[in-house]
């Protein structure tokens, strides 16, 4: 980060018992908080989140975590967590920012979707459904609802029928595309965004997919308008590209523009089918950004949520942006990075080692087992440099269905409320 050669500095000021040092004691190397008795610096631990609270961060998650599909980079399943965040928090009056930027991910062992113009396209094979054999390019034939009189007039021979999702039972259907010779089957959701997840009862021998609901949109309409559409299928290894995205929550959004600015970061995309750690760090964020508007602090306050987060698209597209404003101002950032166990590992850079181990006292006095370290933390966004705190926890289980405890949530929103006050009480202008 650019800021005219001086070094980007944490704006820190920690209470004394006679009151708060200035800012530049901590940054150049004074550090009040080892001159004092170190019972008389720490975090509190209020209780900010009610019940009311506590059962909106589960129904975050359960909506961000509870689909077939791993929130993967560019994915579908990626943009419709986005559109739920927004609608989420729309009326709250916080501030949001949408950045959308390129987003691809490989995916092998199944069946690829190859567009008329080359492109792969996000589809998933149907359990039940034969990955072998499916080698080639075909003309695309609209089926509509596919009920059995529109398969049999659809003139699917050597050809792949697209149609609409829970209009017709496929395993009831399936025969009848076989007998008429189709290669295979498309099917998109008029209701949900993501491409369909779907099981047949019984095998299949011909490759059943479920595809997006724009990409099936738009084949449909131009198969209504008498175009020739050609797919392509594939059994190599392919790559999909698609929109990836990040959104900024602005939390505080009357802060001035010289206030010093606390970023807090976690993933919006995932790797694992359904990324419940990382949605429920997500979740955490959504709640506190909205509680944070009730206390009065002179920092503003920014939420991260980033996509593409596991290749580094999505980190390094938001360090552009940052770059881009007139950042020449103290700067904190802290990334959660899942919750799960009660196991926790704290990384933090020198500059708020001393704020780091605050948040480490205050763990452990909620019954966490805590490891940390004093090293420039492995977080998405580290190559900003930024004075940086990162609190990762360990899966609460080896079963990537398994969602963490309601009692992690609500821990990790009260510290994250407890840090946020204790920096807007004891920062100094």
């Amino acid at each position: 980060m650019k800021s005219g050669g001086r070094a980007v500095a944490i704006l820190l000021c920690l209470v004394l018992t006679t009151g708060c040092a200035p800012v530049y004691r901590l940054i150049k190397g004074s550090d009040p908080v080892r001159t004092i008795p170190e019972e008389l610096v720490r975090l509190e631990r209020n209780d900010y989140i009610s019940a009311i609270d506590l059962a909106r961060m589960n129904g975050h998650l359960s909506v961000l975590a509870a689909r077939d599909d791993a929130r993967l980079a560019g994915s579908t399943g990626e943009e419709e967590a986005a559109d739920y965040v927004r609608n989420a928090l729309s009326g709250s009056g916080l501030s949001m920012r949408l950045l959308e930027f390129p987003g691809a991910w490989k995916k092998s062992a199944s069946i690829g979707l190859i567009d008329p113009e080359g492109l792969a396209r996000e589809s998933y094979l149907a359990s039940g459904s034969p990955m072998a054999n499916a080698e080639g390019t075909y003309q695309l034939r609209r089926i509509n609802k596919g009920t059995p009189g529109e398969i049999e007039a659809g003139n699917l021979e050597g050809a792949v029928a697209l149609i609409k999702a829970n209009y017709f039972d496929l395993n009831q259907s399936i025969p009848l595309y076989e007998a008429q010779g189709a290669k295979a089957v498309l099917v998109y959701s008029e209701k949900s965004l993501l491409p369909p997840r779907i099981v047949l009862n019984r095998p299949a021998s011909i490759p059943v997919l479920g595809i997006s609901q724009i990409q099936g949109k738009e084949w449909d309409r131009r198969l209504r308008e008498k175009e020739t559409v050609e797919i392509r299928l594939t059994n190599s290894a392919y790559v999909i590209r698609g929109i990836s995205r990040n959104l900024e929550i602005n939390a505080t959004p009357d802060a001035t523009p010289t206030s010093p600015l606390l970023l807090v970061s976690a993933r919006l995309d995932s790797q694992d089918n359904p990324g419940a750690a990382e949605a429920a760090s997500a979740a955490v964020l959504l709640k506190t950004a909205e509680l944070i508007q009730t206390l009065e602090t002179d920092w503003e306050i920014r939420m991260v949520l980033l996509g593409s987060s596991y290749d580094g698209q999505g980190p390094k597209a938001y360090l552009d942006q940052l770059k881009s404003e007139d950042l020449d101002r103290e700067i904190l950032l802290i990334h959660l990075d899942g919750i799960g166990s009660t196991n926790i590992n704290i990384e933090a850079s020198s500059q708020v080692w001393d704020l780091a181990n605050l948040v480490r006292d205050s763990l452990i006095s909620g019954g966490y087992q805590v490891s940390s370290q004093e090293k420039q933390p492995e977080h998405p966004l580290k190559d900003s440099g930024l004075p940086s705190i990162l609190i990762s926890s360990e899966p609460q289980s080896p079963d990537p269905l398994s969602a963490p405890g309601s009692e992690r949530m609500e821990d990790m929103a009260n510290l994250l409320m407890n840090l946020v006050e204790h920096l807007g009480t004891n920062s100094s202008p």
